[in-house]
């Protein structure tokens, strides 16, 4: 089966939401706050603009006003399996891939460089995002909603 043409697009805002619970990906205005996933409130907090950088490569930066600094989504300098998902100013980048289930509306996030490690909500729960192996779950499976207006 092919996929459809990706619908994630360079300089969009979207929510990132939860397959598995309908939780959307939310900041908090701490550098190095972990980042949860929680109830859809249309705040800013919950809005990330997508910079793609080439092939799989994308950054993540939060569109509202974390104290007058941009923060992006981002995983520790020392990172293993059960790492805190993050927000910090440095930019990291993600590869975001597409996949085959539901037609190809789903993502899935993984540090990249052949870690095996991607963004997890694991127990299927609202709250904090880690860094989990691969264990094809529906806690591993994120949907990009594109914002039509930015506030």
């Amino acid at each position: 089966m092919s996929l459809p043409e990706p619908t994630l697009v360079s300089g969009e805002v979207y929510k990132i939401i939860s397959v598995a619970t309908g939780g959307i990906l939310t900041v908090t205005y701490l550098d190095g706050a972990p980042v949860h996933a929680v109830p859809d409130k249309d705040q800013l907090e919950q809005k990330w603009r997508a910079e793609h950088k080439g092939g799989d490569k994308w950054t993540l930066k939060s569109i509202a006003d974390h104290l007058d600094k941009e923060v992006f989504l981002t995983y520790p300098a020392s990172f293993e399996e059960g790492s805190p998902v993050e927000v910090a100013a440095n930019a990291v980048e993600w590869d975001i891939t597409q996949w085959e289930t539901r037609g190809g509306a789903e993502y899935r996030i993984w540090v990249p460089g052949g870690t095996e490690l991607l963004i997890d909500l694991k127990d299927y729960r609202i709250g904090p995002v880690h860094l989990r192996k691969n264990y094809n779950t529906t806690a591993q499976y994120w949907l990009f909603q594109k914002v039509v207006s930015n506030n």
